[in-house]
């Protein structure tokens, strides 16, 4: 399929994931899955796989969306100050109301972006579960140029007071690649996310020399994706061997993480490798 036409179909999709009725964490919310799968057509743009195609033309099949009025502000008096830092202050006080009355006001002197960026400057200092919605709201944002971005920055900020604040944020003394795979991929490639305002945001976010120990001898390993060989066109190569009806959002959100931690940090791969979840490998197995 031509890729304007794959790029026209993702908007169709990215746009009913936004309003979609989700019930669930927010970490598996559908936006995070339009968007992993995105990314992992973008691993060959000259040509677009089709078994991900006909996965997520089936996945958002299965999505109910709400009035796209519930995402939009009602538009109140402009007052003569309103600071970033009242936003901060009405979500850690977990103020929901006064936290959407701000920021529909910043809304009105601001196109949006630089709000978004400061949603994940808060999120990093959260359990991790608003900073995997906020950096996929991020990154959407970026695909669709901004067509959402009031729906986006509501869902972010909802995201935010549905998490909790950590002493620590994202602590890497309690992240590790076993248990939160996919947390420490996204990590690695906030890392090397191009924001205005990494620099509040890098102190919060573990160093990548403390999630990736580098001195650590992975050993002869096993490569059953072909990644070495074949790089993250691998991930494809994957896709196309296992059965599609096996296929959950979590398997997509998975290769994704691996897709974002292979991409950014080359380097690291066979650590990488040497960790990724088994649930991928055992769909090799599945006939």
């Amino acid at each position: 399929m031509d890729i304007k036409k794959v790029k026209t179909e993702l908007t169709e999709n990215f746009n009913k994931a936004i309003y979609a009725i989700h019930d669930d964490e927010w970490d598996s919310h559908p936006l995070r899955v339009i968007q992993a799968i995105k990314s992992l057509i973008g691993i060959n743009t000259t040509s677009p796989n089709s078994k991900l195609l006909e996965w997520v033309k089936e996945y958002s099949s299965t999505l109910e969306v709400r009035p796209k009025s519930e995402l939009m502000f009602k538009f109140s008096e402009l007052k003569e100050t309103i600071t970033i830092h009242s936003l901060e202050m009405a979500i850690r006080e977990k103020e929901s109301q006064l936290a959407f009355s701000h920021l529909e006001q910043l809304c009105r002197v601001s196109d949006g972006r630089p709000i978004l960026e400061f949603l994940l400057e808060l999120s990093v200092q959260q359990t991790g579960k608003s900073f995997l919605f906020v950096l996929t709201a991020l990154r959407s944002n970026l695909f669709l140029d901004s067509q959402n971005i009031t729906a986006l920055l509501m869902l972010s900020t909802q995201s935010i007071l549905d998490d909790s604040f950590e002493k620590w944020g994202l602590d890497p003394n309690i992240l590790d690649f076993e248990s939160t795979f996919e947390l420490i991929c996204q990590v690695l490639q906030c890392h090397h996310q191009d924001l205005v305002r990494f620099i509040k945001i890098k102190p919060w976010l573990p160093a990548i020399s403390k999630i990736i120990n580098d001195n650590e001898d992975t050993g002869d390993i096993e490569d059953p994706l072909d990644i070495l060989s074949a790089g993250r066109q691998g991930l494809l190569y994957y896709i196309d061997r296992v059965n599609l009806n096996l296929i959950t959002p979590k398997i997509i959100l998975t290769l994704d993480a691996y897709r974002a931690a292979l991409k950014v940090t080359p380097q690291y791969s066979k650590k990488i490798i040497s960790v990724a979840p088994t649930e991928l490998l055992d769909l090799l197995h599945v006939k």
